[in-house]
């Protein structure tokens, strides 16, 4: 090799080095760019979708806001439009004068009727505080006290032919030698058809001694007070003892869902108003909201995947006790998998035998979620949280308030 050759060998190498150096650049640069650009379009779409997301969730929750506020005002404009009508009036009156008549009769009840009522306490509304996993109350604290109440029930419950659920067929209580017995044939099919075209749970007449002295359903609420016994710490009872005597003329007064023991231990909404006669009040009309309607409103009648939340979303009422007003949608669909999440939740196991007993988690299932609490601070919320059973989701929560409750619409769909 000549000595020229052999001085420019390291050029040469050198040289070769350095465009390896620079292609390996060239690459890496190229790649951090594609890189980059792949972060870049992923944020992007995951922003669109999210903005797409958050749109769905806020239309679905805004028509179910809609469909709850129009319904609840509804409700109170009809049972205002009932506590006017003149046929209510009349049977308030018939039926508190006839349960006045009765409470000035001695000995109304043979014993061995007496002991049917007692029996029927004992056999009946016992299973339902037990089949709750709930201890009942003594009998003597279940019983109407009066006896002109047992009286009522005896004839229009205890020995109606009726099974629980069609006792509002009997028209004619045909032991009663009562002058409630020609009240009841009078006003009972009215009052019913009023019921049945409004679409109301129950329809039920209060005296101004808030006794219930009517109801088409003829449930245990019948013939009770609502300052003594069971009735005493009811819904109705907040509702017509606390509420409606301070409620304006001409205007219904709404309560929150409870459990309700005369409706089986389940979860009822009452509405009531008061029925005056000459601007003179003579007692109260009220009438009962199942939870059935709102569960459809919520659930749109389980077509989740139609109204746009897919396999996991769903939409929810939660209380300002903050537990469920509207069933969760894993429990309607699989009981067992929200039974698992729910215990991964770190929940209580008697919690859950609740839920299971009252196949609801309705007025059970906590919901104490950041998205609630903002939601009840005012401020409509919208991101990435955790919900009732800590699984991400994306959600929306905002508040639907009315005068005599407050709730929060939550719409949400798993999101990680």
């Amino acid at each position: 090799m000549t000595a020229s050759a052999q001085a420019n060998q390291p050029k040469r190498k050198g040289r070769h080095s350095l465009r390896r150096k620079l292609a390996v650049t060239m690459i890496l640069v190229a790649l951090t760019s594609v890189a980059v650009l792949g972060v870049l379009n992923y944020i992007q779409v995951r922003d669109l979708l999210t903005e797409q997301v958050e749109e769905q969730l806020t239309i679905q929750g805004q028509a179910r806001a809609r469909a709850i506020s129009n319904g609840l005002q509804d409700i109170e404009d009809n049972v205002t439009v009932l506590a006017r009508d003149a046929a209510v009036k009349q049977a308030l009156v018939a039926f508190s004068a006839a349960y006045q008549d009765l409470l000035d009769q001695p000995q109304l009840l043979e014993p061995a009727e007496i002991a049917a009522v007692e029996d029927f306490y004992r056999e009946t509304v016992a299973q339902v505080y037990t089949a709750k996993g709930v201890d009942p109350p003594p009998l003597a604290d279940m019983l109407p006290p009066a006896e002109a109440s047992q009286y009522l029930q005896y004839h229009y419950i205890v020995t109606n032919p009726f099974p629980a659920g069609e006792r509002d067929e009997l028209i004619t209580a045909e032991g009663d030698t009562s002058a409630y017995r020609p009240a009841h044939e009078e006003h009972h099919p009215a009052m019913r058809q009023v019921r049945d075209n409004l679409r109301f749970g129950d329809l039920l007449l209060i005296d101004l001694d808030t006794t219930v002295v009517y109801t088409v359903e003829k449930r245990i609420d019948f013939g009770t007070s609502l300052t003594t016994g069971l009735g005493s710490d009811s819904a109705l009872a907040r509702a017509i003892i606390e509420k409606i005597t301070a409620a304006p003329l001409g205007t219904a007064v709404l309560n929150d869902f409870d459990f309700y023991v005369p409706k089986d231990g389940a979860p009822v909404m009452f509405a009531a108003a008061a029925v005056r006669n000459e601007g003179e009040p003579i007692g109260a009309v009220a009438v009962t909201i199942p939870i059935e309607g709102l569960n459809d409103i919520m659930t749109a009648q389980g077509q989740w995947q139609d109204t746009g939340f897919g396999s996991t979303g769903e939409s929810y009422v939660v209380g300002s006790d903050l537990t469920m007003r509207s069933d969760a949608r894993l429990w309607l669909e699989d009981p067992e998998a929200f039974a698992a999440e729910f215990a991964a939740a770190g929940y209580p196991a008697e919690l859950a035998d609740f839920i299971a007993a009252f196949d609801s988690t309705v007025l059970l299932q906590p919901v104490d979620t950041e998205a609630v609490d903002i939601a009840f601070d005012g401020e409509t919320f919208f991101g990435s949280t955790t919900n009732y059973l800590n699984q991400r989701t994306l959600t929306v929560a905002e508040q639907v308030g009315f005068e005599d409750v407050s709730w929060v619409i939550v719409s949400d769909l798993a999101w990680s």
